[in-house]
Formats: C-alpha cells, sequence, structure tokens
C-alpha cells in the first residue's frame, strides 16, 4: 500500500492519496492516480512503480522535471518510505502504510486559553478600551487647549500598528503552523498596548512622588521588558511549533534585544556628560502626591543656595568647554 502526501510549497498539507496499485501516475492530466493542480506539473508528469519496499520513480520528460534531494531524476531513482520529490511547485512525500508516524503531541493549555481571545466580544472590548486609554492618555499630557480631533490621526495610527503586527504573526502562522490566529494575536498585542500604558502610569506616579528620573526609567524600562516576554512568548505559541523551552528563550532574546536597541536610541539623544546636578523635571497632576509636598516658605528660603549652586556648576561647564577650545 501506497500513500502520496501532496503538500504544496509552503509545506501545507493539499491531500494524500492512498492507492494499492504497482504503478502509480502523477500529473495535470485526468488520467493519472494522482492529479495535480499545478500549472508548473506536465500532462503526465511522473510515474512511480513499486520495487521491493520502496519505488522507482521515472520522469516521464517533464518541462520542469523531477527533483530528489535536490538533484534532478534522469534516469529510474530507488526511493524509501519518507523521501520527497518535488514536481513543480509540489511536493510529494511517500510512505508505505508501515511507516511509523511521529508522537503524539499534547495539547497545551496556554495555547487553549490564548485561543480563547479570538473570540469577536474580546477583541471588541479591547479595541474600545485602547481607544479610551489613547483618549486619556492624550488629555492627561495636554497642558493647552483640549482638541479631541487632535487625537483621532495619532490614534488612528496606533490602532493600525497593532493591526499590521497581529497580521505579520499570523502569516507566520500561517506558513509555521498552517493556522493564522489574526484576531488572537491582535487581542494579545492589545492587551500588550493596555498593560504597558497602565504600568507607566503606574510607574510615572511612583517617580514623581519620590523624584527619581532614574527610578522612573529603571520601572518603565523593566516592566516592558516583562511585559514584553510575555506578549513575545503568546505570539510564539501560536506561531509556531516551539517546545517550552525553547519558546521561552526565544522570547527572552527577542524582549533583550528591543530592549538594548531602545536604551541605545536613547543614550544616542542624550547630551553630553557633564557635572550639572539632575532633577526631575516632569510634571503631574497635584492629585497623584500622596506625600506631602513641601511649603513654598522653605522652598524659596532655599534659592540663594540653589542659585549659588548652579552659578558655580555654570562656571566648571564654561571652564571645561574652554579648555576643549584650547586643546
Amino acid at each position: 500500500m501506497t500513500i502520496v502526501e501532496v503538500r504544496g510549497r509552503g509545506g501545507q498539507l493539499i491531500e494524500r492519496v492512498r492507492t494499492d496499485r504497482e504503478v502509480i501516475t502523477v500529473g495535470r492530466a485526468f488520467d493519472n492516480d494522482v492529479i495535480l493542480e499545478d500549472a508548473y506539473v506536465s500532462a503526465h508528469h511522473l510515474r512511480l512503480t513499486l520495487h521491493d519496499r520502496g519505488w522507482l520513480a521515472e520522469d516521464l520528460g517533464s518541462a520542469n522535471g523531477t527533483y530528489h534531494k535536490k538533484q534532478r531524476v534522469r534516469e529510474k531513482e530507488g526511493l524509501d518510505s519518507g523521501d520527497r520529490l518535488r514536481v513543480g511547485h509540489t511536493y510529494l512525500h511517500l510512505y508505505s502504510d508501515v511507516h511509523l508516524v511521529s508522537p503524539v503531541l499534547k495539547i497545551d493549555s496556554a495555547e487553549a486559553r490564548l485561543v480563547s481571545l479570538g473570540r469577536p466580544l474580546v477583541w471588541t472590548m479591547l479595541i474600545v478600551l485602547t481607544c479610551m486609554m489613547l483618549v486619556f492618555e492624550s488629555y492627561s499630557h495636554s497642558f493647552a487647549e483640549y482638541k479631541p480631533l487632535k487625537i483621532v490621526q495619532p490614534a488612528l495610527w496606533s490602532l493600525l500598528g497593532v493591526v499590521l503586527l497581529a497580521a505579520v504573526w499570523a502569516l507566520v502562522g500561517r506558513l509555521a503552523r498552517h493556522r493564522a490566529y489574526f484576531f488572537c494575536h491582535l487581542s494579545i498585542w492589545y492587551l500588550f498596548g493596555l498593560s504597558s500604558f497602565v504600568s507607566q502610569f503606574v510607574s510615572e506616579t511612583i517617580a514623581y512622588n519620590l523624584s527619581s528620573g532614574l527610578l522612573q526609567d529603571a520601572l518603565v524600562n523593566g516592566s516592558k521588558f516583562l511585559l514584553l516576554v510575555a506578549v513575545l512568548w503568546s505570539s510564539l505559541t501560536l506561531a509556531t511549533n516551539l517546545k517550552a523551552k525553547r519558546r521561552s528563550w526565544s522570547a527572552l532574546g527577542l524582549a533583550g534585544a528591543v530592549l538594548i536597541v531602545g536604551l541605545a536610541g536613547e543614550f544616542r539623544w542624550q547630551q553630553d556628560f557633564t557635572a550639572a546636578p539632575s532633577y526631575y523635571a516632569h510634571i503631574k497632576s497635584p492629585s497623584l502626591l500622596w506625600a506631602e509636598g513641601k511649603r513654598s516658605v522653605e522652598i524659596v528660603s532655599r534659592l540663594p543656595q540653589l542659585l549659588e549652586r548652579a552659578t558655580e556648576e555654570s562656571e566648571k561647564v564654561g571652564d571645561s568647554h574652554r579648555n576643549q577650545i584650547t586643546e
């Protein structure tokens, strides 16, 4: 008994033909035993003949040839169970009925939970929440007259960016696993955006109360890294056949690479390192303060000292620049 497995150029399974014929013909003509829908396959392309425990492959003078192990079949060539032939843009896998199949895979519980995110109610609600988040973020960072129309274009670009990202992961899944899961990826990346917004808001609030820009950078970048690892792990679970351990390492590596590129971009736009003191200059609503602010009298009493220090630091920076010019 012979099983001919027909696959496309991307590896997707098209059909399986089971036959007990000793001679099997392959081509586009309707009198073949295996009929292929491939414009690059000849009408009568290939003949397979049972031989001992395998087959003999014979090209029937086809226009584009028959290939086995990347070599064109010139004469009758012996094949074993599990061997693969390429005809046109189609791949033929040959198996005997006693060929051992691969071990059964256990259903990943994480994958089942991620697939549930593809329900229409889920991704619709996430889109609505994302729009609300974009409106709130624009309002909270605006110190001029608030005009809702100004946020429409940036919001649309943000929503479209997530859609394109989900489409890329869906394409990877279609090629690797023949399953797109577009709406699942859409929900996953919208969740990432919402979670990133919440974590950044919390991090900035903590840093605002402690007046520490360094703490804010550490909290924001750290939370984004962890969230990115989680979302990449989720997308890799749906789009690839990687095992759990390799999937985790791949997510860590990709997230680390993104973080390094982001930090490199930030350092590129930093000013040169000088002796000027650093300070926290982010403006937030006073309602976010959980600690009692300093009284204006205390601040005014420290102004002469602060001005004197600023003058000293300015003179040091000026001297340093003059020395560099002299050299």
